[in-house]
């Protein structure tokens, strides 16, 4: 019994990192995006495919974000049994939208590079 408490709740803990994960991709692909406008040359063609980057970035933060609601429903489903405080649930709850919420800044700072070339 307390075997299967502990891998549910590791489990659940591994659920928390991979949604950590996606947040740090969302975040990476901007700061590599950034860095790649730098450089006039990638800056000149980059600029022709604005709309398809932009496009595709809109849809990577849209995937993005679903995976993460995902893992935080199967989260909570791990963790059902487990009964947090009230507290610990409302700040799980806040990080969970914090990480929407860097997930779709990592995303309008794509699509406003991508705009500012164009």
């Amino acid at each position: 019994m307390a075997e299967d408490i502990e891998q549910t709740r590791a489990l659940a803990d591994r659920l928390v990192t991979y949604a950590d994960a996606l947040v740090a991709v969302a975040f990476v692909g901007t700061s590599g995006l950034g860095l790649a406008v730098a450089d006039p040359d990638i800056r000149a063609d980059m600029a022709r495919g604005a709309v398809w980057v932009i496009f595709f970035n809109l849809a990577l933060g849209g995937l993005l974000s679903g995976l993460i609601h995902v893992f935080r429903r199967w989260e909570l489903a791990l963790r059902a049994d487990l009964a947090p405080a009230a507290t610990t649930r409302r700040f799980s709850g806040y990080l969970h939208w914090g990480r929407l919420g860097v997930v779709w800044v990592a995303v309008a700072q794509s699509v406003g590079i991508m705009l500012a070339i164009r």
